[in-house]
């Protein structure tokens, strides 16, 4: 590091924040408004969850006497969860909470702003940023206080390199995880207009003949389009089903909360209610915990949560990552644990579990106090559901079953991806390692 230079945060950045904000500035529609949850939540990689507004003459009121978040920005969480970063993108028309979140723009031209980004993650400015902090009930980052933060950064060539070579893991991790959305997206398509819809059913009745057109154009190719289109009937019976179609219950589809075993005290993976995602398939953290009592559940079950407010915000979990197919991992009783009775029908609980039908259903039948109410397994048990073929549900499940497969491959990658990525952050911030140095690594 005897080549790289010193300086304070402020020299090389303007650090400022917005302008006030009032409640009853909030408005149904309008330009995005953020506080700091909406970038602790994007930083982990998470869609926003809940979403604020503000009114177009407000945003360009404030704009006026301060300028308009940007892209390139920085903004940096300075209440509550502090030191969470997000860099904004041409997309992100946004205005922001002043106090909760700090604006960095205008970086000086020896600062790559990607480079600086990803030093405010690093354990390196992480450390910085904590010493920086005031208030003991209420820790907060200040602009005087970090406008002080002395650092240390390499040249530009370098800064550039490292920015690119990091750049280049988050954007593969992006890629994976727009390429998981538009799968599962596809896979609920198809389920919905087989299974909910009826709609190839419903299309032949209206005298379509094209396959493509009977399978809603979710399936493309014309020799396999001609092949599922003929697996519908072209009516409905008299239980307002496809002909020959029964309806029956999940229970009869679906092992809610199956025996497993696990021994009191014995260590094993364990996942926690926070880390079942309101939408995806990726679980945020799987830990080693001795085990107590709880869901018992393995790789590739689906994990619904019955409690308000996890159940409303959609938390849902398909169970993969764990060292093995024989391992039993555990998490809170507050989980229903929906197995497929059918082995190769595993994604049909997590299709259903994802399902507004099937959560509004829950939803409704949900008993207890106010604040602590949750939906038993045996009402879900109930649920109707439409039972096809066996041949429908083995075609269905050809099609879904490469999806979610590649979905589970992309989420194990951006997991190593990560983890390498966190890896070499530090090192390479604090020089200790360069990128000319990461051939082998990349």
């Amino acid at each position: 590091m005897t080549d790289w230079n010193t300086t304070r945060l402020g020299d090389v950045v303007e650090i400022l924040s917005a302008k006030r904000v009032f409640a009853n500035d909030y408005t149904e529609i309008g330009v995005p408004f953020w506080r700091g949850k909406e970038v602790v939540e994007l930083s982990s990689g998470k869609n926003i969850s809940t979403k604020l507004f503000i009114s177009e003459d407000t945003y360009q009121r404030l704009g006026f006497k301060s300028g308009f978040p940007s892209k390139g920005d920085i903004l940096l969480t300075s209440v509550g969860t502090l030191g969470r970063t997000y860099m904004l993108t041409a997309k992100d028309r946004i205005y922001f909470k002043d106090g909760n979140l700090t604006w960095f723009r205008g970086f000086s031209e020896n600062i790559n702003p990607k480079w600086l980004l990803y030093w405010l993650r690093s354990s390196v400015g992480q450390a910085l940023l904590k010493q920086s902090t005031i208030g003991s009930t209420q820790q907060a980052l200040t602009i005087t206080n970090l406008k002080a933060i002395e650092f240390q950064f390499p040249n530009l060539d370098a800064q550039d390199n490292c920015a690119s070579f990091l750049t280049g893991i988050d954007d593969k991790i992006e890629l994976n995880r727009q390429m998981n959305e538009t799968l599962e997206a596809m896979a609920h398509a198809i389920f919905k207009d087989w299974f909910v819809d009826f709609g190839p059913v419903t299309r032949k009745m209206s005298g379509i003949t094209n396959p493509v057109k009977i399978l809603g154009g979710l399936i493309t190719d014309p020799d396999k389009a001609g092949g599922l289109a003929n697996l519908f009937p072209n009516g409905f019976g008299n239980n307002d089903l496809p002909k020959g179609w029964e309806e029956t219950s999940l229970k009869q589809l679906i092992d809610f909360n199956p025996t497993e075993r696990l021994k009191n005290g014995v260590e094993g993976p364990y996942i926690g209610m926070s880390a079942l995602p309101t939408r995806g398939i990726e679980i945020e953290e799987i830990i080693n915990r001795p085990f107590g009592s709880g869901a018992k559940f393995r790789n590739k079950d689906t994990l619904f949560a019955r409690i308000t407010p996890c159940l409303e915000n959609g938390k849902t979990g398909l169970v993969h990552g764990l060292p093995a197919a024989d391992i039993v991992a555990w998490g809170s009783t507050e989980f229903v644990v929906m197995r497929a009775k059918e082995k190769a029908n595993w994604p049909i609980p997590y299709l259903i579990a994802r399902s507004p039908t099937f959560r509004g259903f829950a939803e409704k039948r949900m008993t207890g106090t106010s604040g602590r109410q949750r939906v038993k397994r045996d009402v879900l048990e109930a649920y109707p559901i439409a039972a096809p073929p066996k041949k429908v549900t083995s075609a269905f499940i050809d099609l879904v079953n490469p999806m979610f497969e590649k979905m589970i491959s992309n989420s194990s990658e951006n997991q190593t991806l990560a983890e390498t990525r966190d890896y070499l952050l530090p090192r390479l911030m604090s020089g200790e390692v360069r990128v000319a140095d990461l051939d082998e690594v990349a």
